[in-house]
């Protein structure tokens, strides 16, 4: 049931997430770690360098800036194979990558939580402990602050002992210690005295992983919103991974292909 889907991405500061998923056989949530295979072109860890430059996103957010003469929809939405969403414009055919999209969307509302500090935390029943060797605990106490700032509570013990208290409530049904694993893993092999590229890297991860899965069938209303919260979206061309988020087909080809 995805009846409230969209509440993973509005309101993200208060309002508690739907907790949908897909499961394999043993019951272990998948899927939502895309950033580290094939259809993101890669581990999460690895796009991290590769999002286009500012000015490229710039560019691209001007070429689909919502044209009402050109480009506003003009009927309503359909999903193909569950993975894009398609809807007529003027000028054609506009197709839309949904996990992209949502990834986006989710993308620059946690750097604006860096702003606001307003993101909501969940505490934990049982809070998973961390085992970090001393370089993997020197990352995490870096970058600590601006977990607490996305709503992690995390607490150091003795030695390199670490508890997960708390977690953003929008990223309430993942794995709490594999994502925070996840993060330190994406910092190993790059610097973290950058405060802002710090702030983009956690913030890119997170989106990845708690973006809507391929393979999820949305509802009218939900690709409705999912399109008005991306065009609301100060780059919604491009998803914070670097893939291209939408493409529009010229009425000229469509009409080519049927000739």
């Amino acid at each position: 049931d995805t009846s409230n889907w969209e509440k993973l991405y509005q309101g993200m500061e208060t309002a508690q997430p739907r907790e949908w998923r897909t499961e394999n056989g043993d019951g272990r949530r998948e899927d939502w770690w895309t950033g580290g295979r094939e259809d993101e072109g890669g581990t999460v860890g690895a796009t991290l360098g590769g999002r286009p430059s500012t000015d490229e996103f710039a560019s691209t957010q001007s070429a689909f800036a919502m044209d009402e003469e050109q480009n506003f929809p003009t009927a309503g939405f359909l999903q193909l194979k569950n993975r894009y969403l398609l809807t007529p414009v003027k000028s054609g055919l506009m197709v839309i990558d949904q996990r992209g999209a949502h990834a986006r969307i989710l993308f620059e509302s946690f750097m604006q939580n860096f702003t606001t500090h307003l993101s909501a935390s969940q505490c934990q029943l049982f809070p998973p402990v961390l085992e970090l060797n001393a370089a993997d605990a020197e990352i995490l106490n870096a970058i600590r602050e601006e977990l607490h700032q996305l709503g992690f509570t995390i607490r150091q013990e003795a030695d390199y002992h670490f508890y997960i208290d708390g977690t953003p409530g929008v990223l309430s049904h993942l794995d709490a210690k594999d994502l925070v694993e996840r993060v330190i893993a994406s910092f190993q092999d790059r610097p973290v005295d950058l405060m802002e590229e710090i702030k983009a890297q956690l913030a890119l991860i997170l989106a990845m992983s708690s973006a809507v899965a391929y393979g999820v069938p949305l509802k009218q209303e939900e690709m409705s919103a999912l399109f008005n919260q991306l065009f609301a979206c100060q780059s919604p061309g491009y998803s914070p991974a670097g893939k291209k988020i939408i493409s529009i087909i010229d009425m000229s080809d469509i009409e080519k292909l049927l000739r």
